[in-house]
């Protein structure tokens, strides 16, 4: 970047107009999270469950155990078990606290940015983090996703402020206070306050601090390590995730292949590197953006700010890491704690160019954070938008609520309607009755859901069924798999009638269907009984 001293577009005189900016962007970010907030229909199967293992529970008895195959940091469950006191238990009242936590998340990335380069590069940084798909998708659902954003900003932010000024004993007591209560935040705090060590020690080494310096960075360190642990050992680990090989075999594809004994496998590191910026960045362009990134890094360190380079990139080399030796996958909405060391980089070449004394090169540096969103915009847009009407979960729960009567049998064709039904029975005072699979416990991988062939016989000879069935089907899941060309729902459908059962009525939902059914007629089926699934309340 060539040197000059153009400063016409320089924020640094004009408070005025820097602190209008700041609201504006922070508007621009906040506002498609607030609507998703109010627009999003029902829980999902993984928010419905985590929602059960926070909502009837006190502070002291979250996390113990996990139930329904989940797991999530004890601060993150105390965050929105307080809110829900406030809020109440509705979906309002339970993704109240991730909203919160990317607003946050969104407002530390401007002094972020203005810490380590400039508040130019801190707006810049901002808007990217505001605006970018992945953290507004995750910003509106019950899971931690969000808080490790936020908790990655915050830390970042706190070390900076610590190496600017190392003397200033405030400083380092913050960014210590501040990992204790990350270790029990956020599960990635862990890679995040591994890269603040290392840019702690690099800088007392190459500032020739002194072994004092040194042996208290260590001592931080071990602290923050033993809070991580004692969280890992008193929460973490209790929940089966952690030892769940088919929950690893999902994630494979974050996991790096090392050593790599193949081109394929070797072209998956620059992959992911360029693809990081699509999710978790949540930007378009990826290509670009993985330049601009690196020459962001490369402009720092002429700038002899290679410590932050070091602060920024440490907990990315940490992630990969942990993904080489399959502890912890580097993909999409569980590294969301990345876009911090992502965006500022990026912010830092815009800052630079800003000062340019070429005209053009200023106007490209303001057009260039506005290419890098605008791709997604549409993206988000169908994420956040109100969907009046929208007949989801809990409209069909509304309709079982209206019309069911003692001694009606519930049939789930799919486990993954066990925990939404769960978490509004309650809600719409049905008991906690159903026949069918629930995948979380019954999963038989050889057998790929033999039920779905083979319908519960409980069904058969019952005056009053109610069928839930998924209008989604996929040869490539075996968790939707129906060995059938046709949707789970017309499959069955006609399965009931084949046997003798008699439509009653339909309620066509998103995704979904529901019917009621007379099989007091119907013959149960030859052959193997399916797989049943009779939970009493």
């Amino acid at each position: 970047m060539a040197p000059t001293t153009v400063d016409a577009w320089s924020l640094d005189h004009r408070p005025g107009l820097r602190r209008a900016l700041v609201a504006l962007i922070f508007i621009l970010g906040a506002l498609p999270k607030l609507i998703y907030l109010y627009s999003h229909g029902a829980l999902w199967g993984d928010e419905a469950a985590l929602a059960m293992n926070i909502g009837p529970r006190g502070f002291l008895e979250l996390g113990r155990p996990f139930v329904y195959l989940q797991v999530c940091p004890w601060g993150a469950m105390a965050g929105i078990k307080a809110l829900t006191l406030v809020l109440g238990t509705g979906e309002v009242g339970y993704r109240a606290f991730p909203t919160l936590a990317a607003l946050v998340a969104i407002a530390f990335t401007y002094p972020l940015g203005a810490r380590i380069h400039s508040r130019e590069a801190g707006l810049v940084a901002m808007f990217l983090t505001g605006l970018g798909y992945w953290l507004t998708h995750y910003s509106a659902e019950l899971k931690p996703y969000s808080l490790d954003a936020t908790a990655a900003v915050i830390l970042l932010l706190l070390a900076a402020r610590a190496l600017s000024a190392p003397d200033d004993k405030r400083a380092f007591i913050g960014l210590f206070l501040g990992g204790l209560v990350a270790a029990w935040s956020s599960i990635t705090s862990l890679f995040v306050l591994a890269g603040v060590g290392t840019a702690l020690a690099f800088d007392a080494l190459k500032e020739r601090r002194g072994m004092k310096r040194l042996l208290t960075v260590g001592a931080v360190g071990v602290a923050w390590v033993v809070a991580f642990g004692v969280h890992y050992q008193a929460y973490l680990v209790r929940s089966a995730v952690a030892s769940d090989k088919k929950a690893v075999a999902f994630w494979n594809d974050g996991f790096a292949p090392f050593p790599p004994t193949s081109l394929a496998e070797l072209r998956w590191y620059p992959g992911k590197f360029f693809y990081a910026f699509v999710g978790p960045g949540g930007l378009g362009l990826r290509y670009l953006a993985g330049l601009v990134f690196l020459y962001g890094l490369y402009l720092l360190y002429r700038k002899g700010k290679l410590t932050f380079v070091v602060l920024l990139v440490s907990p990315l080399v940490y992630v990969l890491l942990a993904s080489m030796v399959k502890r912890y996958p580097m993909l999409g909405r569980l590294v969301l704690f990345m876009i911090p060391s992502l965006v500022v980089p990026i912010g830092v070449v815009v800052a630079e160019a800003l000062g340019h004394a070429k005209k053009a090169v200023r106007v490209a540096a303001l057009a260039l954070p506005i290419l890098l969103v605008v791709p997604t915009l549409g993206q988000t847009w169908a994420r956040v938008k109100p969907q009046p009407g929208l007949r989801d979960m809990r409209h069909v729960m509304q309709q079982i609520a209206a019309g069911y009567q003692p001694g009606d049998v519930i049939y789930m064709a799919g486990g993954g309607y066990a925990t939404i039904f769960d978490f509004y029975a309650e809600q719409y005072g049905l008991p906690k009755v159903y026949v069918g699979v629930d995948n979380l416990r019954h999963y038989d991988e050889d057998k790929n859901f033999p039920h779905l062939v083979e319908v519960p016989p409980l069904v058969f000879g019952k005056p009053r069924v109610w069928f839930m069935g998924s209008t989604i089907w996929s040869e490539a899941d075996p968790k939707l798999a129906f060995r059938s060309p046709e949707d789970p729902a017309a499959f069955l459908s006609r399965f009931f009638a084949k046997h003798g059962g008699r439509k009653l009525s339909s309620f066509p939902a998103h995704d979904m269907v529901l019917e009621l059914w007379d099989m007091s007629a119907a013959v149960t089926p030859e052959g193997k009984a399916a797989i049943e699934n009779p939970r009493p309340e």
